[in-house]
């Protein structure tokens, strides 16, 4: 998914130092949280334009398959005049992999008027919050690049943040208008099926030597290593060892040993298989 445009030459070097994690973060998959809003809940504000504009607007639309760059229509939230505003709200449970925020800006025809400039998250385990400064440092700063209309844009976050309760505040950099938006969601760092970076590669020992199988994979961690010497699973033993880990080792090689060997790199979001041979020669009756 894409990254927002974010004016680094406004903002300043203290944007950058988030730089190298910021992308460390892009090049993993994000998945808006409950695309449909059933699992926001609890939203409240400190301030709004009036009754229309109530702080739940921001989690009311089905963004279900939305594209980047569409345009949200509908309810919107927004306050009176410029300055800051607070929406808290709850999510169904404690998620740990938050990594970026969506948002849908208010609608309008400019790229300066009824725009949010910065979007700042508290975030707790257990507390609500209440739609108000509260004093402390928050958890993740984002910086919002506006256009026209209410485009639904993913702001990927300078560091991954947990919790179950949060602060949003919506910060109006541009003086005029009534600052607001249409959609708010949180997007989560999805886990990676496993891939192989290096396959164990054809081996031939001698008779009673030993041989070495790797294999290099990357996904997300736990990663499980299953080796098989053809359709038998293998265990550690007197002779092998290694057998659930990223290299096999097995000492001692018997003519019965030859043949192919498979492991299987899993997790939780998939598997991945490879196989390699062994042979075995005669040793050497001499020098």
């Amino acid at each position: 998914m894409r990254m927002g445009n974010f004016n680094w030459t406004r903002y300043g070097a203290g944007v950058l130092a988030g730089v190298a994690t910021l992308l460390a973060i892009q090049v993993r998959a994000l998945d808006v949280i409950d695309p449909t809003g059933f699992n926001y809940s609890g939203a409240t504000d400190n301030s709004h334009y009036d009754d229309s504009y109530v702080s739940a607007n921001l989690f009311d639309h089905d963004v279900t398959g939305l594209a980047l760059g569409s345009t949200v229509s509908g309810n919107e939230y927004a306050r009176s005049g410029t300055g800051d505003c607070y929406v808290s709200f709850q999510l169904d449970n404690i998620y740990t992999n938050i990594a970026s925020v969506f948002y849908a800006q208010r609608n309008g025809f400019s790229a300066n008027l009824d725009k949010i400039g910065i979007i700042s998250v508290w975030t707790s385990p257990d507390t609500a919050f209440a739609a108000a400064d509260p004093g402390t440092a928050p958890a993740s700063v984002v910086l919002v690049t506006n256009s026209n209309g209410a485009q639904w844009t993913e702001y990927p976050l300078t560091n991954v943040i947990s919790g179950q309760y949060f602060l949003v505040k919506l910060e109006q950099t541009a003086v005029g208008g009534n600052p607001g938006g249409s959609e708010l969601r949180f997007g989560a760092a999805l886990g990676l099926a496993p891939t192989i970076l290096a396959a164990p590669v054809d081996k031939t020992v001698y008779t009673n030597g030993a041989v070495h199988f790797t294999v290099t994979a990357d996904g997300t961690k736990p990663l499980i290593y299953t080796w098989k010497h053809g359709s038998t699973v293998l265990a550690n033993d007197a002779r092998i060892s290694g057998a659930d880990t990223a290299q096999l080792v097995i000492s001692g090689v018997l003519a019965a040993d030859a043949g192919g060997y498979s492991v299987t790199v899993s997790n939780n979001y998939g598997s991945t298989n490879l196989t390699a041979t062994l042979a075995i020669a005669a040793t050497p009756t001499n020098a």
